[in-house]
C-alpha cells in the first residue's frame, strides 16, 4: 500500500471520529503518525529529497518549546502541557508524513482529488444532518447539540474544514480537467454547505476564497476574468439555492443579533492581558481555560473553553516564542500557497483562526490542516 493512501485512511478516520470527545481514538490517530512518519523517514531515499524541509522548524520548534516549558517548570499545569507536546508532534508528524509522502505529482494529484471527493461526500451529509438529524451524527450518536455539520458538531470548524477543500475544487473547475464537471457540482455543495450550516463569518470567507482563487487562476492561465467569474456565479448561485434548504434564516438571525463579535473581543483582551503577564515563557501548552478565569471581563454562565483566537492563545499559552514560530509558518506556506492554489484555503484558515478557536478543540482537524502544509511544503520545493 502507497503511504500516501495510509495518510489518508489516518486523516479521513480522524474527521469521522473527531465527533467523539473519548481521548483513545485521537491516541489511535496519533500513533498511527507516528507509525506513518518513521516509514517516511526509514524509506526517504536520496537526502536531495529533504530540500524544503527546513519550512517544517517553526513546528519543531514549537515541540521543543512544549519540552522547554516542562523542563523549566514554567507551566501552571504539567499534565495540560504534556498533552499539548503530544498534540504539536503529532502535528509535525502528519505535517513530515504529507511532505515526504506525497512530493511526486502524480501521487500529490491524486492526494488531493482523492481529499477533494471526501470532502464532498462529508459537505452531502453535512447537509442532510443539517435537516434531519437533530443534533445526531449518523442519525444515531447524540452530541448534546441542536445541529451538527456531518462530523462536526460545531459549524464554523466544519467552515474551516471546507475553506482548506473549496481551492482545490474551484481550481479543477476552471481547467480543463477530465474531473471538470464533478468539481464544479463539486464546489457548488461545498459552498452550499456553509451556507447551510448559518456560519455568518464562513460563509463570508467562502465568498472571498471563491474571488481570490477566480482572480488568482485567471492571472496564472491567462484568461479572461469574465469567463472565470460567470463559472464562479454559476457555482455560487447553485450554492444559494442548496443552501437556502435551512441555513439562511438562522444566519440572518444571527446577522440581527447586536455585538455579536462582542464576546470575542473581550476574550480576547483578556487573553492579550494574560500573554502580557508571561510575554517569555507563557502559561503553559494547554492551560489557557485554567488562567483565563483570574483574568475575565464578563460572566455568562457558560463555561470558556477557548478564547476564540488561536493566535492570541497561542501567544497567552506559549509566550511571544510560540506567536513567532506560527507566524514563520504562515510565512513560509505564502509563496507555494499561491502558486499551487489550491493551497490558498491553509491561509484563510490561519485568517478564521483571529476569531475561532480551530486548533484548540478536536486536534483531529489539525493533522488534517497539518498534513495539507506538509504537502504544501513538498510542491514548493519545485
Amino acid at each position: 500500500m502507497k503511504k500516501s493512501t495510509v495518510l489518508l485512511v489516518i486523516l479521513v478516520f480522524g474527521l469521522l471520529t473527531l465527533w467523539l470527545e473519548t481521548a483513545w481514538m485521537w491516541a489511535i490517530e496519533q500513533v498511527a503518525l507516528f507509525l506513518l512518519a518513521g516509514w517516511c523517514v526509514l524509506t526517504l531515499g536520496p537526502v536531495r529529497n529533504l530540500r524544503g524541509s527546513e519550512r517544517m522548524l517553526p513546528l519543531a520548534g514549537i515541540v521543543l518549546l512544549c519540552v522547554v516549558q516542562l523542563v523549566a517548570h514554567t507551566t501552571v499545569d504539567r499534565w495540560e502541557t504534556t498533552a499539548g507536546l503530544y498534540t504539536w508532534l503529532a502535528w509535525l508528524m502528519a505535517c513530515l508524513a504529507g511532505f515526504t509522502a506525497l512530493s511526486d505529482d502524480g501521487e500529490r494529484e491524486a492526494f488531493l482529488l482523492n481529499a477533494e471527493i471526501a470532502g464532498v461526500a462529508i459537505a452531502v451529509l453535512a447537509i442532510l444532518h443539517r435537516t434531519t438529524s437533530h443534533g445526531k451524527v449518523f442519525w444515531i450518536f447524540e452530541t448534546g447539540r441542536k445541529t451538527v455539520m456531518g462530523v462536526f458538531p460545531y459549524e464554523n470548524q466544519y467552515a474551516a474544514f471546507i475553506l482548506l477543500l473549496l481551492p482545490g475544487a474551484f481550481m479543477r473547475a476552471f481547467r480543463n480537467t477530465p474531473h471538470r464537471w464533478s468539481s464544479v457540482a463539486g464546489a457548488g455543495l461545498m459552498v452550499a454547505s456553509v451556507v447551510s450550516s448559518s456560519s455568518v463569518a464562513g460563509a463570508i470567507l467562502v465568498l472571498g476564497e471563491t474571488l481570490l482563487v477566480v482572480a488568482t487562476v485567471s492571472f496564472q492561465l491567462h484568461w479572461k476574468l469574465s469567463r472565470h467569474i460567470a463559472l464562479a456565479t454559476g457555482i455560487l448561485v447553485l450554492a444559494t439555492v442548496l443552501g437556502s434548504v435551512s441555513g439562511w434564516g438562522d444566519m440572518l438571525t444571527d446577522l440581527e443579533r447586536r455585538n455579536a463579535l462582542e464576546s470575542r473581543r473581550l476574550l480576547t483582551l483578556s487573553t492579550i492581558q494574560m500573554a502580557r503577564e508571561r510575554p517569555l515563557t507563557g502559561w503553559g501548552m494547554g492551560t489557557w481555560t485554567e488562567v483565563y478565569p483570574a483574568y475575565a471581563r464578563f460572566d455568562d454562565g457558560a463555561f470558556d473553553n477557548a478564547a476564540h483566537n488561536d493566535w492570541a492563545q497561542w501567544a497567552s499559552d506559549g509566550g511571544v516564542g510560540m506567536l513567532l514560530l506560527m507566524a514563520a509558518f504562515t510565512a513560509m506556506i505564502v509563496r507555494p500557497a499561491f502558486r499551487s492554489v489550491w493551497g490558498i484555503g491553509l491561509l484563510f484558515v490561519l485568517a478564521y483562526s483571529l476569531i475561532e478557536f480551530h486548533f484548540q478543540e478536536r486536534p483531529q482537524f489539525g493533522c488534517f490542516f497539518f498534513a495539507l502544509a506538509g504537502l504544501l511544503l513538498a510542491y514548493g520545493k519545485s
